[in-house]
């Protein structure tokens, strides 16, 4: 009698099938992961907005959106406010610089004060004057909302190499 060791080549091949498909399932994941963390970091910058009372008529909040793309360096994910003054809101604005434009703030004050005519446009530029003489402070809601959602974030990538490996054990 010798000792021996049989290998069923059957077995083999399931098994280098089951590693051929990794790539996909783990790029599949991978985007889920993706989807969910945009939309958790948009949901903690709104949250963050609400608690800082950065919003108005609510155009400001209502215009954040996501987007996922994969390319040929990855999966990337963006969080996003299209609105020209959202990076002034987020950023704020140095003293001393130039004044924004009165017909944004005259929008601003027609809808906060109800004021109209020569009244919202002299009120708009003592404003805008004052903005581009001492500047505006930062609400930082983006980047916030971004710390408050990273440990889901982390969470939710972390997770990627357990829902391959579940998805395999049940084939």
């Amino acid at each position: 009698m010798s000792l021996q060791a049989t290998i069923n080549t059957d077995e083999i091949k399931d098994f280098i099938k089951v590693l051929e498909v990794m790539p996909e399932m783990t790029a599949k994941e991978s985007m889920v992961a993706m989807r969910k963390s945009v939309l958790h970091i948009e949901e903690k910058t709104i949250d963050v907005m609400q608690r800082k009372k950065v919003h108005n008529y609510g155009t400001l909040k209502d215009a954040w959106t996501t987007k996922v793309t994969k390319g040929t360096r990855g999966i990337k994910g963006i969080v996003m406010n299209p609105l020209p003054y959202a990076i002034v809101m987020e950023k704020g604005r140095k003293a001393g610089a130039t004044a924004p434009r009165t017909d944004v703030i005259r929008l601003w004050i027609t809808r906060k004060k109800g004021l109209r005519g020569r009244e919202a446009d002299s009120a708009a530029f003592l404003i805008a004057r004052s903005i581009g003489e001492k500047g505006i402070k930062g609400r930082h809601m983006l980047k916030e909302g971004y710390e408050a959602a990273e440990p889901t974030v982390i969470k939710l990538f972390r997770q990627v190499p357990r829902r391959v490996v579940n998805k395999i054990a049940k084939k």
